[in-house]
């Protein structure tokens, strides 16, 4: 995986400084052959070695990780990207289904992560983590579920988000109180926040009957149910 990194990189190297037009696309097709053996045991780390090898390339800003199949040790690649010095847009989509292993991704550093997508569900206590490492955060974009009914922990001396402005939130299991306790803690300050849930209607309306009440949301502009 490492020298595949590298060589596609150099690859892309040279084809941008062969290009006569900067801003035009480059598209690059490589392939590997390996014994079976070989492929099931890169299938076990391959986001991991993705993501060390991807630390070779200083100034990417903007990265996709899509995920088609499961993958294994969830907190240990999402800790990795976190960890990227210059990622300024992070887009995470993994096909896994809830369970309560947890999440915390906390790092030693903090991310400069402005925006910030993850579309596979998290527990709400989770989030305190995640937001504590990406102060610099203007969007963000995650699945809440409260499927296990933990009680919310404020979390009050190290998350501080004070550049973010537009959220939007996917909600299941999570009454509205809880909504509440998480949106008056971390979401206060938003201008736009989006809300989606497969709750019944019932729950919807009283969203967004409360939300009208301005001390819920002091500064939000928009809010979209």
């Amino acid at each position: 995986m490492g020298f595949f990194i590298r060589d596609l990189h150099r690859q892309i190297q040279d084809l941008h400084a062969k290009a006569n037009d900067e801003s035009s696309s480059l598209t690059v097709y490589r392939g590997q052959g390996m014994m079976k053996n070989e492929f099931e045991k890169m299938k076990k780390n391959y986001l991991n070695e993705l993501f060390i090898h991807l630390l070779s390339l200083p100034c990417l800003s903007s990265l996709v990780i899509d995920c088609i199949d499961n993958v294994e040790n969830t907190k240990h690649h999402l800790s990795s990207n976190i960890s990227f010095t210059c990622i300024k847009i992070l887009q995470i989509i993994i096909n896994e289904s809830f369970n309560r292993v947890s999440l915390p991704i906390a790092t030693t550093e903090f991310s400069p992560i402005e925006y910030l997508v993850i579309t596979n569900f998290l527990r709400t206590n989770e989030l305190n983590g995640l937001l504590s490492d990406v102060p610099q955060l203007r969007r963000l974009s995650v699945h809440l579920s409260n499927q296990f009914a933990e009680k919310y922990k404020k979390k009050h001396d190290s998350i501080h988000l004070n550049h973010l402005r537009d959220v939007s939130l996917n909600i299941r299991h999570t009454t509205f109180n809880k909504f509440e306790l998480i949106i008056k803690h971390l979401f206060k300050q938003v201008e736009v926040l989006c809300i989606t849930s497969e709750n019944n209607s019932t729950y919807l309306n009283e969203m967004s009957k409360k939300s009208n009440e301005l001390t819920l949301i002091q500064h939000t502009a928009t809010v979209n149910i």
